[in-house]
């Protein structure tokens, strides 16, 4: 699913220099990244782009691995469980909060999330997010050490289906 065509519309395209030094700080400030060399930093910022989507939108299916990570800047979703083959919400995700990362890196879908108001979203290439993970150990070790929420409910649904 190319998630920069639909449901989400550029807003920058790796437009002016404010637009670098705001994404930049934006990662600096998120604990996932805020040990990661300034030089990979500088390049996730370069080629990242903002994006904004509508009210009531897929932004990730368990189904699909995404080509993109999502950090919500602006907006709510929420993010999905199934309980007796129907969706309940399990978490509001805020300004923040990353989309898709834990797909990625399992190699296998597994964030239902939809929007619940306009979102507005710094997308960030796998290509770009795999090649942080080779790259820089403290991202790799962030990765490895931390179990996403949505792989807790992957866990919590196997169980209670069994």
């Amino acid at each position: 699913m190319d998630i920069k065509n639909k449901p989400f519309e550029e807003e920058n395209q790796r437009s002016s220099g404010a637009d670098f030094e705001k994404k930049l700080n934006i990662l600096k400030k998120l604990e996932i990244f805020n040990q990661v060399e300034n030089e990979y930093l500088e390049n996730l910022s370069k080629k990242s782009e903002v994006v904004k989507t509508r009210v009531g939108l897929p932004l990730s299916s368990r189904n699909i691995i995404q080509n993109k990570i999502l950090i919500i800047l602006e907006g709510e979703a929420r993010l999905l469980g199934e309980l007796n083959n129907n969706n309940v919400t399990v978490a509001k995700l805020r300004p923040g909060s990353l989309i898709g990362l834990s797909s990625i890196l399992r190699n296998k879908g597994c964030e239902e999330v939809i929007s619940s108001t306009e979102v507005i979203a710094l997308s960030i290439d796998e290509k770009e997010i795999l090649d942080l993970y080779k790259k820089d150990i403290s991202f790799k070790k962030f990765c490895d050490k931390n179990i996403f929420l949505n792989e807790i409910i992957g866990i919590t649904e196997v169980l209670i289906n069994n």
